[in-house]
């Protein structure tokens, strides 16, 4: 084996220049930040920056509008003043006189219940009214009475005025009670009945339409009024409850 001249086993290559790689791409990358930043901040400004506003402060003094009408809305607002009643106080609170219980009495004492009445026994009878009492009596017949009529009777300005042509009054009703009824009723100058108005009914349909039927047929005396009104009310008799 040979050795080298230095006195080495192997050959090493022995390179004594400077590589200029590293100051390359450091210059390299210094032109390159050097084009962003050209790009980004001359060529592309930044937008529009808007400053905050400055900082005030707003005093409220006393006497100011703004004070007051914040004072007025605080109160407005206030819920004590919707939660509390108002309070009201009775005339002459402090004038009363200071009554105590005892003298007011709230039970009455059991009082003792009186004596009852005594019986009051009948006067003795004398022996011929004892006998006459035992003695049979004949029964007295009660009078007959006679059966009531069915009436009509006018009442306003028909109360004097003449029936030339009185109602037969014959009517037929099948109820058990009647109530007396009332027709307003309106007579020409001629003595005609034009108009019938029921105002009290009697209870039965059947019956008031009879009254009115008969009421038309009726005549009344010569007048100089062209209209007269007036009330006329039945006032019913045994003779309506007849049965047809």
């Amino acid at each position: 084996m040979k050795l080298d001249r230095s006195g080495l086993t192997f050959h090493w290559p022995d390179s004594r220049h400077v590589s200029f790689a590293l100051p390359a791409f450091i210059v390299l990358s210094l032109f390159a930040h050097a084009v962003s930043f050209y790009i980004f901040q001359i060529t592309y400004p930044p937008s529009a920056y808007i400053a905050p506003p400055p900082a005030q402060v707003s005093l409220l003094t006393a006497n100011s509008p703004e004070n007051e009408s914040l004072l007025r809305w605080i109160e407005a607002e206030d819920p004590a003043i919707a939660a509390k009643p108002p309070e009201v106080v009775p005339e002459n609170l402090l004038t009363l006189d200071y009554k105590p219980s005892f003298t007011q009495v709230r039970a009455q004492p059991k009082t003792i219940p009186e004596a009852p009445q005594n019986f009051a026994y009948p006067p003795a009878r004398s022996p011929l009214a004892l006998i006459e009492s035992a003695l049979p009596h004949e029964a007295v017949a009660e009078p007959a009475q006679t059966a009531l009529h069915t009436t009509i009777h006018f009442s306003g300005a028909l109360e004097n005025r003449n029936v030339t042509k009185p109602m037969p009054l014959e009517f037929h009703s099948s109820a058990t009670e009647l109530q007396p009824a009332r027709f307003l009723i309106g007579v020409s100058g001629r003595g005609e009945v034009r108009y019938v108005f029921l105002q009290a009914s009697s209870g039965d349909k059947a019956i008031d339409e009879q009254a009115e039927s008969q009421l038309r047929k009726s005549e009344f005396s010569n007048a100089s009024e062209a209209i007269i009104w007036g009330m006329a009310t039945f006032s019913w008799g045994a003779d309506a409850f007849n049965q047809q």
